[in-house]
């Protein structure tokens, strides 16, 4: 009797696994090999959970499905040209709060607008990101270049008095997204399908190619033109 239900429940498995490969394949036909992939990852948790909860019996049908191999998007970064049109685009305070980004390489939600003044230290010129704000959950220092820090300077300068957070609103508050605002200078410009994260990458091509963000390199000689224009 147990080896029947058993039979059963393998059965019912092993058709189901079928229908999620035709389903898979189907998808990566139609060219939609990312999407096939979120769709299994979240077919194979809907049927843990049905496990963990009793209401499937038998083996994780989607476990024996393979993701398919995902094509490699192009790393967008921007180019000399493009970062110049965005800092012109952008006001106070987001102007400075990108180059944050650009020329540090911290992420703007997560590490950018959580940064208080107690982690900036101008004189030494380093920047700390603490490791409860920190993806990786680990502290790290960054050194500032001469005119980022010129920059944080003069944005200090302008704080309120006993400011915690670098970054404030009109209303005096810490900035909670500043997509809003992202958006509306990419669309000035001229620059579609630009991301925040972008600016990450522009960090990362500039260390690439022997960018180190001290003052003596020709990207912070840029920064110091676009700072004076």
């Amino acid at each position: 009797m147990k080896e029947g239900v058993s039979e059963r429940k393998n059965g019912r498995t092993f058709s189901l696994t079928m229908q999620l490969v035709s389903f898979s394949s189907g998808r990566k036909q139609a060219d939609a090999k990312v999407s096939a992939n979120r769709e299994l990852t979240c077919m194979k948790s809907i049927f843990n959970r049905c496990i963990e909860w009793k209401t499937f019996q038998g083996e994780n049908p989607a476990r024996a499905v393979k993701l398919v191999k995902e094509p490699k998007n192009k790393v967008r970064f921007l180019s000399h040209d493009e970062e110049k049109r965005l800092l012109e685009a952008a006001l106070e305070p987001l102007r400075t709060i990108l180059l944050v980004g650009i020329y540090t390489g911290l992420r703007l939600a997560g590490e950018a607008l959580r940064l208080r003044w107690q982690d900036v230290d101008l004189q030494r010129g380093t920047l700390t990101v603490q490791a409860s704000y920190a993806k990786n959950g680990e502290t790290r220092s960054i050194p500032l270049s001469r005119a980022l820090r010129d920059v944080l300077a003069q944005l200090k300068q302008r704080a309120p008095s006993g400011s915690e957070f670098a970054f404030l609103s009109q209303r005096g508050t810490p900035f909670r997204s500043i997509r809003t605002a992202f958006t509306t200078a990419c669309r000035h410009a001229n620059l579609p399908a630009v991301s925040p994260h972008v600016l990450r990458h522009t960090f990362r091509e500039s260390l690439g190619n022997g960018w180190s963000g001290y003052p003596n390199d020709s990207r912070v000689g840029r920064l110091e033109r676009n700072q004076d224009g």
